[in-house]
């Protein structure tokens, strides 16, 4: 489970339009993501079991838990269909499973690394 990339984001929301779209504003689960632009990595083999989720607000701000910490934040719309996290605060209890803190490191680094996602 090296980086978890970018990828996760255009497989939890995928959409035609970002302005036009009300769908973004709700909860997503994680249900895969992929690593290295190959291989899906399911959060199901992940033992034992964790539940990841975000939640979009109309006003970008998000919410959500990656394995046992909360997090949340606000998305920056840039235009078209594309936006960056701009605000991202984690809890940073130790989750007392190493694949459990892994993953949120992962996890948490993508939200908070300010890449640009485009939704498709």
């Amino acid at each position: 489970m090296k980086k978890i990339l970018f990828i996760l984001f255009i497989s939890l929301i995928s959409f035609q339009s970002f302005a036009q779209d009300p769908d973004l504003y709700r909860t997503w689960y994680l249900y895969y993501v992929y690593i290295d632009l190959d291989i899906p990595y399911y959060i199901s083999d992940i033992n034992p079991q964790i539940h990841p989720f975000i939640t979009i607000e109309e006003d970008l701000s998000y919410s959500g838990e990656g394995a046992c910490n909360s997090f949340s934040g606000a998305f920056e719309f840039l235009g078209g269909s594309s936006l960056n996290s701009i605000v991202f605060n984690n809890t940073d209890d130790d989750c007392g499973y190493q694949n459990h803190n892994s993953f949120e490191n992962d996890y948490f680094w993508l939200l908070s690394s300010g890449f640009e996602y485009i939704i498709t």
